[in-house]
C-alpha cells in the first residue's frame, strides 16, 4: 500500500487481504478454482493435446529437475510484501499450504511449463518444415505471440532463450502478478482488497 497513506491503514488493507486470502482459500473456493485452472488457461493457449504429453513429461524427474519454472509465493503476490511475523499472514500460509492450494499451483505452473517447452519445439520444426504454409506461418505467429520469439531468428535462438520464454509463458499464465499485462487499476493500492482472486478472470475479460 502506498507510503502516503497512515500505517494504520496501511495495516488494515494488508489485514483486510490476508483474511480474504485465508477465508477463500481455507474454505476450498479458490483451491477448486485451481484445480481447473489449466482449463483456462494452457489448454486454450497450447491444445489439450500438448497439455497432455506435459502432464507425461513431468512423471520424468529428471525432466522435471531441468524445467524452468518460476514459481512466485502467491500469498505474497496477493496480500503483499507483508512481515512474516504477520499472523495474518502466517495463517494465509497455513490455509494455502493444508488446503491444498499452493502444491496445486506449483504442479500447475510446472505443467504450464512443461506444456511450453513441447510448443516451442513443436512450432520451431513446423515453420522450419515449411515457412511459407499455413502451418509454417501459424507456427510463427504463435512464437511471437506467445513466447516472443522471431521464427525468422532461429539461428539466434539459444537454449537459455527458450527457457526464459518457457518460465514466463508459465509465470503468464498462472494467477500471478505480470506488470506488462495487468490493466493500471490493478496496482492501485486502494483496489486491490476489491480485486483479490479476481485479476485472472477480469484480464481474461479485456
Amino acid at each position: 500500500l502506498s507510503r502516503k497513506r497512515s500505517p494504520e491503514l496501511r495495516k488494515f488493507v494488508q489485514d483486510l487481504m490476508g483474511f480474504q486470502a485465508m477465508t477463500k482459500i481455507a474454505g476450498g473456493d479458490a483451491t477448486i478454482a485451481n484445480v481447473f485452472q489449466p482449463l483456462i488457461s494452457t489448454i486454450p493457449s497450447l491444445g489439450i493435446g500438448r497439455t497432455a504429453k506435459g502432464f507425461v513429461k513431468l512423471l520424468d524427474k529428471d525432466f522435471r529437475a531441468k524445467l524452468p519454472t518460476v514459481y512466485v509465493d502467491f500469498i505474497r503476490e496477493i496480500v503483499g510484501e507483508a512481515s512474516s511475523t504477520s499472523v495474518m499472514r502466517k495463517a494465509s500460509d497455513f490455509a494455502a499450504t493444508y488446503s491444498g492450494f499452493t502444491p496445486i499451483n506449483k504442479f500447475n505452473n510446472m505443467l504450464a511449463s512443461a506444456t511450453a517447452k513441447i510448443a516451442i519445439d513443436d512450432y520451431v520444426k513446423a515453420y522450419q518444415k515449411n515457412p511459407t504454409s499455413f502451418r509454417g506461418k501459424y507456427a510463427k505467429d504463435k512464437l511471437r505471440k506467445l513466447f516472443n520469439i522471431d521464427a525468422e531468428r532461429l539461428d539466434s535462438l539459444t537454449s537459455s532463450k527458450i527457457d526464459s520464454a518457457t518460465a514466463a509463458f508459465a509465470k503468464k499464465s498462472q494467477l500471478q502478478r505480470d506488470y506488462l499485462r495487468d490493466p493500471v487499476f490493478f496496482n492501485d493500492p486502494m483496489l486491490k482488497p476489491l480485486l483479490l482472486f479476481k485479476r485472472f478472470g477480469i484480464r481474461q475479460f479485456l
